[in-house]
C-alpha cells in the first residue's frame, strides 16, 4: 500500500460526465508520485449508475467507498480518512475537478511536506461574506423594503460567522492534508449547507483551524511554487488574468474562464478586493 491516497468524490447527482472529465485529466497528466486511487461514490442508488463510473477506471483498480448522499462533499472526505487508516496523506478532489498539469501530486506533496505547512490547495480566496454585505449596504442607499429589513439581520449573522476581508481560506475542490491532521480538525457532522460553507470559509473554517495550530495553508500553482496567504492574489490561479498558473480546475474556475469581461471582473473583485465597490451593482 502506498503512503498517499488520491480520493475523487463522484456524486451521482453530478452525472458521469463530471467523472469522465476528471479521469481523462487523471490519465493525461502524470502524478509524479506513487499513490492509491480511491473513488468516494456518493449517492449511487443503482448498480448500473456506479458501473458507468467504475467502467472508466477498471484498469486502474481503484478502491471504492460507497456512501449515501446525506450531507455534503466534506462529509465524504472525513468518512474516507477515518475508514482508510493506513494512509499518511490524502489528496481530495470533488466531482468537478479537472487536473491541468504534469506532476500535480508531486507539486502538492513537495509543499505540504515542508516544515510548518498543514494544508495545501490548488486555489484559495480572500472573499468575505460579511464585507460583501457591508459593501452592498454602502452602495445601495435606496433598497427595496424587504432588502432594507433583511440586510441588517444578514449583516449581524455574517459578522458573527465570517472574518472581514481579507478572509483567507483554501477552497476544498482540490486540496491535500495529512490524515493525522485531518482527524484533528475535521468535524464529525456537517449537517446543513450553511455548515459546509462555514467550514470552508467561516471563522472556524478548515484554514482557520490549521492556523490556530501554528501551521500554514498554501496555494500551489501549476509552476510548482507555493504561495503564502498574503500572496494568493498574485498566484495567477483563481480567478486572476487567464488563470494560467491554475493546477486543478473546477466549475467555478470554468465559470470565470467562460465569462464575459464584466463577469470576470466581478468574480476577481469578489475574491481579491480590487474595486470592490462595484460588487453590489453586478446582476
Amino acid at each position: 500500500m502506498n503512503e498517499i491516497c488520491v480520493a475523487y468524490l463522484s456524486r451521482a447527482q453530478d452525472g458521469s460526465e463530471a467523472a469522465e472529465r476528471f479521469f481523462q485529466s487523471y490519465r493525461k497528466f502524470r502524478p509524479g508520485l506513487n499513490h492509491d486511487l480511491l473513488i468516494i461514490a456518493k449517492g449511487f442508488k443503482a448498480d448500473n449508475q456506479i458501473d458507468r463510473v467504475l467502467k472508466m477506471v477498471s484498469d486502474l483498480k481503484p478502491h471504492v467507498l460507497r456512501i449515501s448522499d446525506r450531507g455534503f462533499d466534506l462529509r465524504g472526505y472525513g468518512v474516507a480518512a477515518r475508514h482508510y487508516q493506513n494512509y499518511s496523506y490524502f489528496c481530495f478532489f470533488n466531482s468537478f475537478s479537472e487536473i491541468l498539469a504534469q506532476d500535480w501530486l508531486a507539486k502538492l506533496y513537495s509543499q505540504l511536506s515542508k516544515p510548518g505547512v498543514g494544508l495545501v490547495g490548488a486555489t484559495g480566496s480572500w472573499e468575505s461574506m460579511y464585507s460583501n454585505v457591508q459593501i452592498l449596504r454602502a452602495t445601495d442607499p435606496n433598497p427595496p423594503l424587504l432588502r432594507r429589513l433583511w440586510t441588517p439581520i444578514r449583516s449581524r449573522l455574517c459578522q458573527f460567522s465570517f472574518f472581514p476581508f481579507p478572509n483567507y481560506h483554501i477552497r476544498t475542490n482540490a486540496f491535500m492534508i495529512s490524515r493525522e491532521l485531518l482527524l484533528k480538525v475535521w468535524p464529525r457532522l456537517i449537517i446543513t449547507k450553511r455548515g459546509a460553507y462555514l467550514f470552508e470559509n467561516g471563522k472556524n473554517s478548515l484554514t482557520q483551524r490549521i492556523a490556530r495550530l501554528g501551521l500554514d495553508s498554501l496555494v500551489v500553482g501549476r509552476d510548482g511554487e507555493a504561495y503564502a496567504r498574503e500572496m494568493w492574489d498574485a498566484s495567477r490561479t483563481y480567478p486572476q488574468g487567464s488563470q494560467e498558473n491554475l493546477l486543478v480546475a473546477d466549475n467555478q474556475t470554468r465559470r470565470y474562464e467562460s465569462g464575459t469581461a464584466n463577469a470576470r471582473e466581478f468574480l476577481s473583485q469578489v475574491a481579491w478586493g480590487t474595486q470592490r465597490e462595484t460588487i453590489s451593482n453586478h446582476p
